[in-house]
């Protein structure tokens, strides 16, 4: 009964439903872009805090490795958000072993594929995360499940990550593989006290050695973010009066239709229950269309000019801002029911 009402009023009023639902749709959209920038800011801020954490060591004997690095994990575990070794491949280039087992948010960002399950990874599997391929569409960076050769052995690609160089659990290794670099990401930022007995115990498990310490980390004042959040926070607010602005509209126009029901018996909350239900119907059927521009249109954009943000907004990030969009909506509709509570017999005899 609501729906088949909702259209009957549709088709009598599509110029102002359209309008009405252009109105919602520009909402959508414009949270849709400040959310997946904000996001992109707030990694690269991470991202950011990670490097001014990092320690990299220069290793001039590779002898023990193994042992050596038990013993030091053993000591800093507590300390330690990540820790990773790089050895060198046959040809040459640069491989990031994964010491430890992190989740892939928590670790390393992954852009395809998966990332390694703790089962696999503490068991040495031969699997690798291969490296997204910049320069290319992200449809070229199609090689999960091939199979690449790292130190003459097999490894099977499971995804592929923003890292500079493939990455393969450190207990895939073998005896003879050579670990040139050791980095180590702590969980925060050291005293000088502790930079200090961190270095010397570096020196002490691993003899002579180059460590390159972390620049001191600065907050960043986001002056282009305030910028951007300021655009569409202007275009929201804009909307959404004239949303409320269209809601009270569009109840003028039904007042006959809702002066009908309170005549035919249907109480005040009963009317206010059918209204709110296609509030819901019309802001679920604008988010959809929203939502679909935001993936055809806005997403590729962000994508061509950063390839690696291409999933920065989850399922269930979707529903949260779904909701919210929902409340603002309701708050819209607020000063209708001014409007609806005063419909009665009185203003069917008006028309």
């Amino acid at each position: 009964m609501i729906l088949r009402n909702l259209l009957l009023y549709i088709r009598t009023n599509t110029k102002i439903f359209i309008i009405f639902l252009l109105v919602q749709i520009t909402i959508v959209v414009a949270f849709l872009s400040v959310f997946n920038y904000t996001v992109s800011l707030v990694r690269e801020d991470k991202k950011s805090q990670t490097e001014c954490r990092t320690y990299t060591v220069t290793l001039s004997d590779n002898s023990k490795m193994n042992n050596k690095l038990s013993v030091f994990y053993r000591e800093y575990e507590q300390k330690i958000r990540n820790l990773f070794v790089i050895t060198e491949n046959d040809d040459g280039s640069a491989v990031l072993c994964e010491y430890q087992y992190t989740t892939g948010d928590d670790g390393i960002m992954i852009v395809n594929g998966n990332y390694f399950s703790k089962k696999d990874f503490e068991s040495g599997a031969k699997q690798v995360l291969s490296v997204f391929n910049l320069d290319d569409n992200a449809a070229k960076n199609d090689v999960i499940g091939t199979q690449t050769k790292i130190n003459g052995e097999e490894y099977t690609v499971i995804g592929t990550s923003v890292e500079s160089y493939p990455v393969i659990p450190y207990a895939s290794l073998t005896n003879s593989d050579k670990i040139r670099q050791i980095r180590l990401i702590m969980k925060y930022d050291l005293s000088t006290s502790e930079t200090s007995h961190l270095t010397d115990d570096l020196y002490k498990n691993f003899g002579d050695i180059g460590i390159e310490k972390p620049p001191a980390y600065s907050s960043k004042t986001y002056s282009s973010a305030i910028s951007y959040i300021s655009v569409f926070g202007i275009i929201v607010v804009i909307a959404l009066l004239n949303i409320a602005y269209l809601y009270a509209y569009i109840m003028n126009k039904r007042c006959r239709e809702i002066a009908i029901l309170r005549v035919c018996g249907c109480s005040f909350a009963e009317t206010v229950k059918r209204c709110i239900a296609e509030v819901v119907i019309i802001s679920l059927f604008s988010y959809l269309i929203a939502l679909l521009l935001h993936l055809t249109v806005m997403m590729p954009l962000v994508i061509a000019v950063t390839p690696t943000q291409q999933y920065d907004i989850s399922t269930t990030q979707f529903i949260l801002i779904y909701l919210i969009y929902l409340i603002m909506e309701m708050i819209s509709f607020v000063p209708v029911l001014k409007k609806i509570s005063r419909i009665s017999y009185a203003t069917l005899t008006k028309e």
